[in-house]
């Protein structure tokens, strides 16, 4: 089950898609972009080659973590990863937003 700072995070993206969509609506990226995102973690939580949001450290291989969304190009190639948190609004720090930042590093 998805925390409520998740779906919040997950709503903020998928509004934010629908106006990059009109953005570029004439271009020919448009149509090669796909928005991969889920609202249960657990979903997240697949290995990105699975169809997931979880990646591999290359080096080592571990399991870096989900992240919340990601855009695809030919809905394959990733071409931006996200990982959000209002953690900090609940007087969150340290931790939890080095976490994020590891989850999305396994992508770069």
């Amino acid at each position: 089950m998805a925390y409520t700072s998740d779906l919040r995070v997950k709503n903020l993206i998928k509004e934010i898609d629908l106006d990059i969509r009109q953005c570029i609506n004439n271009q020919e990226i448009n149509k090669l972009l796909d928005l991969r995102i889920f609202d249960e973690s657990d979903e997240d939580a697949v290995l990105y080659d699975k169809g997931g949001l979880s990646f591999l450290d290359p080096n080592t291989q571990t399991e870096l973590g989900s992240n919340d969304a990601g855009w695809f190009l030919n809905g394959n190639e990733p071409l931006v990863i996200v990982e959000g948190t209002f953690g900090t609004e609940r007087g969150q720090f340290g931790d939890g937003q080095l976490n994020r930042v590891s989850h999305s590093l396994g992508v770069a």
